[in-house]
């Protein structure tokens, strides 16, 4: 009986083994210097050590395509995403926040311990609208490239007290996957 359980958990574990090693990964990280996130935060130029990215088809919709730029400190408490949805291929081009298609998300999640804010393109009461322009220098399967610039982003999650936060410029280059 020992023996079988011994035959039956080496199986389990190589079955596991070679479904994990086969399995088509959903990201890419690197930190390879040709790959970046660059923002300009509070007045201060910041690199993301880390940078993924996603080009496809949307999940739920095939008609649209999903671009998912990752930008994100090495311990993962920074998290920079920016996401643009279009209907179509997704071309080189100038994408803006504040319309429903194509649709340009930024958000940027901090965590320190148990606190978590969450700061997006999302106007603050008494200031101007949040506003950000992406533009699309290079598109393809190897590599994404562009600049943004905008104003700020806004974190109302979880505080009783808003925060805002000067996000006025950066640039890009990963290389998606699929």
């Amino acid at each position: 009986m020992r023996i079988k359980n011994y035959l039956l958990t080496g199986l389990l574990a190589c079955m596991t083994l070679l479904i994990l090693s086969s399995c088509k990964k959903s990201s890419t990280s690197n930190n390879n210097s040709n790959y970046y996130v660059k923002v300009n935060k509070n007045g201060t130029l910041l690199s993301y050590p880390l940078v993924t990215g996603e080009l496809g088809p949307d999940q739920l919709d095939a008609s649209l395509t999903d671009l998912v730029i990752r930008g994100q400190s090495t311990d993962a408490s920074e998290v920079l995403d920016i996401v643009i949805q279009v209907s179509g291929p997704l071309t080189p081009g100038t994408y803006v926040t504040g319309l429903l298609s194509p649709q340009v998300i930024f958000d940027l999640t901090i965590q320190n311990g148990a606190n978590i804010k969450n700061f997006r393109a999302e106007d603050a009461p008494g200031m101007p609208p949040s506003f950000f322009t992406v533009t699309l220098t290079t598109v393809n399967q190897d590599v994404v490239e562009g600049t943004f610039t905008g104003n700020y982003l806004y974190n109302d999650f979880g505080t009783s007290t808003p925060e805002v936060m000067t996000f006025t410029s950066g640039e890009f280059r990963i290389n998606p996957i699929p």
